[in-house]
């Protein structure tokens, strides 16, 4: 996103005439690599994105929902529809222009320790960021590091980093909701504050072999009982992102569990499931879904999409930005699954046939 024209907007109308300002930025707690303006190599503090997220917390107030994924983080602004256009402004000027606030910075950055260490005593959230070292291999996350990171984090490399990670090209904006009109101005307004930051970005990492990535069994003490199944996919190199989406969405409803969590970046594809038992789930994936499994999936998509445009729109804007910024137009997904017939899905998903590998972390007593 570098000008006004690459910001979307979609006119819904909600009951209190709220608009939805989303803002997606390509940084999470597994981001460590970038490439800046083309030529730097920046390696990122993998604890920047969750003191970034409770910066911005105190920053802009109740108005505001923040949330920190592996590689996305997604800042949801509510406004009205009598002052959205004023609202936007003023959301891009504190986000892009404004100096940083040391003094709230500095809660920020204890605030985030504190609460670190009050969730790592919980075992399921000890063996979901476990998890992601199995699933975001390729970007190079672990957890210890990630400990160690948020320990050493002080003002001035934060705001070295967000320097140069918080900037339009780094970033996707999508405006939701009873949107009223936009002058051509405060157009130019806009334009003028994504424009004055031509800093570039790009998501690092290394492309691994999968063939050489193994199976895994990891066993470690919990105050709680805890089952977490990752699976890890590995796409051939010339299979676009809008195919691997379509193929992980399908292809993942037919696997037992709860609290699934599919994951998709230019580097790394997984599933992460909590199941009741210790399960092998890397068989589910010899062979494409059936026909009847295909309708019941595509149906329950569709349902629920549009259960999230109309009733939940944090969670769908959520959804559009972590899909632009992985190249994927989420009009373009849903054309594509209306249209999508079973014996085309069938022959694209033998073709396209990910190298799946598995891990699982048993938590116990």
């Amino acid at each position: 996103m570098r000008t006004y024209d690459d910001i979307e907007y979609n006119y819904h109308e909600y009951p209190n005439n709220e608009v939805y300002i989303t803002l997606g930025i390509n940084i999470g707690v597994a981001t460590r690599y970038f490439l800046i303006d083309s030529k730097e190599v920046y390696i990122n503090n993998l604890a920047f994105a969750n003191v970034f997220s409770n910066y911005m917390k105190l920053l802009l107030g109740e108005r505001v929902i923040i949330d920190v994924g592996r590689t996305v983080t997604t800042i949801i602004y509510t406004a009205d529809k009598s002052n959205w256009v004023n609202d936007f402004i003023c959301f891009l000027n504190i986000i892009y222009i404004n100096d940083i606030d040391v003094d709230l910075l500095k809660n920020a950055l204890e605030g985030s320790k504190a609460k670190f260490e009050r969730v790592y005593k919980d075992g399921e959230f000890r063996a979901l960021y476990k998890s992601y070292e199995y699933a975001d291999t390729n970007k190079g996350y672990k957890l210890h590091d990630l400990i160690e990171n948020l320990q050493e984090l002080n003002v001035e490399e934060f705001v070295n980093g967000y320097k140069k990670l918080i900037v339009p090209d780094n970033c996707s904006l999508f405006v939701n909701g009873n949107l009223s009109g936009i002058s051509q101005k405060e157009r130019e307004k806009i334009d003028n504050i994504l424009k004055n930051i031509t800093c570039t970005v790009a998501l690092g990492g290394k492309l691994n072999n999968p063939l050489l990535k193994d199976n895994a069994h990891l066993f470690e003490l919990s105050r709680q009982d805890v089952n977490m199944d990752i699976l890890s996919f590995g796409f051939e190199k010339t299979v676009s992102m809008m195919d691997k989406m379509i193929y992980l969405l399908f292809e993942t409803d037919k696997i037992p569990g709860y609290s699934k969590e599919i994951h998709l970046d230019e580097f790394d594809s997984s599933l992460i499931v909590k199941t009741e038992e210790v399960l092998k789930l890397q068989n589910y994936f010899k062979r494409p879904e059936t026909s009847s499994q295909f309708d019941i999936t595509k149906a329950s998509l569709a349902g629920k999409y549009n259960q999230w445009i109309e009733e939940n729109p944090i969670r769908f804007n959520m959804m559009v930005v972590e899909m632009r910024l992985n190249n994927i137009a989420y009009t373009e997904l849903l054309d594509t699954m209306v249209k999508l017939q079973y014996e085309d899905y069938a022959n694209i998903a033998s073709k396209i046939r990910p190298i799946v590998t598995e891990a699982q972390i048993v938590m116990r007593r």
